[in-house]
């Protein structure tokens, strides 16, 4: 199967209709889609939520989260339960980024996350000539 319901539309008609919105419709039975264009839309992005791995290895991470989990649910459905759970998860992580993670903070963070990896790998294999001079140029 391949894709072949497109919608095309020039920068000029993107700059008079700002606020238009393209959705595909379900389709049965059949291999083709409609599209269903929808003008004077108000746009309300939801910005999603990104987990950064590093975190895990950061202060307060690990208290956040136990703290924001173990926070009681009314409810007996198990999917609403998640879905809960894993919403005030994700404020709570937002929150607790913004609060204790400054750009110099996050970029000191994962420069020695880096540093301890080299240090690792270093013990398993010779490093690169790239990776030695970053650890040289890191520490200093």
């Amino acid at each position: 199967m391949t894709r072949i319901d497109y919608f095309f539309a020039s920068a000029d008609w993107l700059e008079m209709f700002p606020r238009t919105d393209l959705r595909v419709l379900a389709s049965l039975g059949s291999d083709l889609s409609a599209l269903f264009l929808q003008g004077d839309v108000i746009m309300d992005f939801y910005r999603g939520f990104r987990f950064e791995s590093h975190w895990v290895h950061m202060l307060g991470f690990l208290d956040t989260v136990q703290e924001t989990w173990y926070k009681p649910v009314d409810t007996q459905d198990a999917i609403l339960l998640l879905h809960v759970k894993l919403s005030r998860m994700a404020k709570s992580l937002r929150n607790w980024r913004r609060k204790s993670l400054s750009r110099w903070k996050l970029s000191w963070a994962i420069l020695n996350l880096t540093l301890a990896n080299l240090e690792k790998a270093q013990e398993e294999r010779s490093l690169t000539q790239e990776e030695l001079e970053f650890k040289k140029i890191s520490q200093e």
